[in-house]
């Protein structure tokens, strides 16, 4: 049964594209590109006036060391240290999970270790080794499961590309067009085209503040996420 809700979706998918490229044989304009009937994509000019330069104006009423400080701030934090998320107020004791690139590196000393004293796969999971497993619908997680985390992991893509966009648009840096993309509804997500150029141009700070704003959006849509966790088990309690 599991397999049938994925049947749908697909199917729901070829329904649409079947109706687009129907509305296209009656000459009808479709603001949406179709690859091989799996892949769509959209492309605006008219996201950037009317989504991502109103979101730069607003950050303009923000000091320029505010914006950069944040940013460059969670950025390096949740890359090298831990992702700050406060897991405790959902009963977790922890402050955070830690950054992959920690998780890299701790688990590559800890292999160094285990190798050196010849310890089982068990001992060097205990000592503090992570396993880390793919995602594999129906063998490493169910299939709803999988479906919940590709929508959780393209909100999180367009919010991440927003954030470039409104950070950019905030310094003056021109963003020749935004738009999304989703493939057979398993995937989606969003890009903006910034202007390297521009982006070269501007001092260290400033480029450090662009690339570092999707994952200060990323962590502030785990707060979120967080929050909504909370209010949904308090509602049930």
């Amino acid at each position: 049964m599991q397999y049938l809700g994925l049947l749908i979706i697909i199917a729901a998918w070829f329904v649409i594209v079947g109706i687009i490229y129907l509305l296209r044989s009656l000459g009808i304009n479709v603001p949406v590109k179709v690859y091989y009937g799996v892949f769509i994509m959209l492309r605006d000019e008219e996201l950037v006036k009317e989504v991502i330069a109103p979101l730069g104006n607003l950050l303009r009423r923000l000091p320029s060391w505010l914006v950069i400080a944040l940013t460059v701030g969670f950025f390096s934090v949740s890359m090298f240290i831990i992702v700050p998320i406060p897991l405790t107020i959902m009963g977790i004791n922890a402050w955070g999970l830690p950054s992959m690139l920690y998780l890299m590196f701790r688990n590559l000393i800890l292999m160094v270790i285990a190798m050196m004293h010849r310890l089982s796969p068990i001992e060097t999971v205990r000592s503090g080794f992570t396993p880390l497993a793919p995602l594999i619908p129906g063998v490493t997680v169910s299939l709803y499961t999988f479906i919940y985390i590709i929508v959780a992991i393209g909100i999180g893509i367009l919010l991440h590309e927003l954030a470039h966009g409104a950070v950019s648009s905030r310094y003056g840096i021109r963003i020749k067009s935004g738009g999304a993309f989703a493939f057979l509804f398993l995937a989606f997500g969003g890009f903006v085209e910034i202007d390297e150029e521009e982006l070269r141009n501007r001092s260290i700070l400033i480029r450090l503040a662009v690339y570092s704003s999707g994952v200060f959006m990323n962590v502030v849509l785990a707060y979120v996420a967080v929050a909504i966790v909370e209010l949904a088990m308090m509602s049930l309690n």
